[in-house]
């Protein structure tokens, strides 16, 4: 139920982050961050847990390689979401 938990937590944060940003830094801006996102958390896991050897370091940088995935599927996405809900007209 955690990881459930945390996987909803993060799509909704990031959409939400995505979405004020769009009013900050226009859509391109808001985009980039996104995909940035989850490449920073990727890297952050990387260094913060995957530091032993083994098999556990091993499973950390492979959740760590899909979160640097997350933002070329989310920031579309987002940006889908925004134009088709949000953009002002």
């Amino acid at each position: 139920r955690l990881q459930n938990a945390a996987m909803v937590a993060y799509v909704l944060g990031t959409l939400a982050l995505h979405l004020l940003l769009t009013r900050v830094l226009e859509r391109w801006g808001a985009f980039v961050v996104t995909l940035f996102i989850g490449a920073g958390l990727g890297w952050w896991l990387v260094v913060t847990y995957a530091t032993g050897g083994g098999w556990g370091a091993m499973g950390i940088v492979l959740v760590a390689l899909g979160l640097a995935g997350s933002g070329l599927v989310l920031a579309p996405l987002y940006d889908a979401i925004y134009t088709r809900w949000f953009k002002r007209r």
